[in-house]
């Protein structure tokens, strides 16, 4: 039966396998290092019978990648006693390092041919149950319990050392090392001595105070209260423009009359007297013939001021015209025309109170059929 070389790919141990083995678990296999079920089919290193996979082992072994039943407990919990390698096989402890070769005698091809041949005899026995080659009967090997993996037993090895090699060659080579090691490199040079002077002067240097001349930021903003006092006076600029651009307006009415009134004594000012002639209505006009005067008329009409404040007696226009609405004949009376009687002399016109008045007139002729009473502006 042939044997095959198969590698772990999670701790990369090699171990020998076979056929049998291999169809056991369709190719499943429980690695004895590292606990880990893999795929030993499609791990394989190389075969037992080929020469350029012999060669492949024999190089594998030089560099120190020992089988897996290396780190295994064996039968044997006492390793066998090493023999003591004749002098002709003792290595040259005089010889130069570079010729030294990296393994020696004691570990030779005859001992790799006995642990070869170990192995094969181990690998043999179907019924062998090292726990180095452990695959999986079952279909189903990962719902087996990993059992505790047991603790590994370091191989011991043995080597002989020359008790004849002078101790003082040891010493002497030591003493090389650590002067060799003391030595400054060819290519640095060392730093010169520097003199307590300079080492003085350069401690009294002293960096430059640096100059700063601070000042405090001016605060450019205007307080608040500053802001409200020209608001006011702004305020009353703009009150006092409009006051004085619109007095003959303003005067006559309240309630700037009243503030007119108490200005213009500190501003020397004349407040014009209160006239509002389109709140002065006229009502109750009659036209008739004068009672004891032929070819006289007599005009009555109320007059009613409906302005909060009197104001004086406005002059009235008298107009007549006939069938077409053609004037034939106007005239304008003054307050002294057509006041009479009580209110002869008066110049201030009551507010909300009917004033009658009586006005004699010409009588203009037939052709005057309409007659009109305005105030006039």
């Amino acid at each position: 039966m042939s044997q095959l070389v198969t590698r772990c790919p999670h701790c990369s141990t090699s171990f020998h396998v076979n056929e049998q083995q291999l169809r056991a678990a369709r190719g499943a296999v429980r690695c004895g290092s590292c606990l880990q079920v893999f795929r030993a089919d499609e791990n394989i290193v190389f075969a037992e019978g080929d020469p350029d996979a012999n060669r492949d082992l024999e190089a594998l072994l030089e560099d120190d990648d020992f089988l897996i039943h290396d780190d295994i407990d064996l039968e044997d919990d006492e390793p066998a006693a090493a023999t003591a390698p004749s002098a002709a096989n003792r290595p040259d402890t005089t010889a130069g390092t570079d010729d030294e070769p990296l393994i020696g005698e004691a570990f030779g091809d005859s001992q790799w041919q006995d642990v070869a041949a170990s192995e094969s005899e181990e690998f043999d026995d179907p019924e062998d149950d090292s726990p180095a080659l452990k695959p999986d009967w079952d279909d189903d090997p990962w719902a087996d319990e990993i059992p505790e993996p047991r603790q590994k037993r370091e191989p011991v090895f043995s080597a002989d050392w020359d008790d004849d090699a002078p101790a003082d060659e040891f010493s002497e080579q030591l003493e090389n090392i650590q002067g060799h090691a003391s030595k400054a490199p060819a290519g640095e040079k060392e730093p010169p001595p520097t003199s307590p002077e300079r080492e003085l002067l350069i401690s009294a240097i002293e960096p430059v105070p640096l100059e700063v001349a601070w000042r405090p930021q001016r605060n450019r903003h205007l307080p608040g209260w500053l802001w409200t006092l020209l608001a006011l006076l702004l305020a009353v600029a703009l009150a006092a423009q409009v006051a004085y651009f619109r007095f003959d307006s303003l005067s006559k009415q309240q309630p700037w009359r009243d503030l007119y009134a108490k200005a213009c004594p500190l501003l020397d000012c004349k407040l014009p007297p209160l006239e509002d002639l389109q709140a002065i209505h006229t009502s109750n006009l009659i036209v008739r013939s004068h009672p004891q005067l032929a070819g006289a008329l007599v005009v009555d009409a109320v007059l009613l001021n409906t302005a909060p404040y009197a104001q004086p007696f406005p002059s009235l226009l008298l107009s007549f015209s006939d069938l077409k609405n053609q004037p034939v004949a106007s005239r304008l009376f003054a307050p002294r025309d057509y006041l009479q009687g009580e209110l002869a002399g008066r110049r201030q016109m009551p507010s909300g109170s009917p004033v009658h008045i009586a006005i004699e007139i010409v009588d203009p002729g037939s052709a005057a059929v309409n007659y009109e009473l305005h105030i006039a502006h």
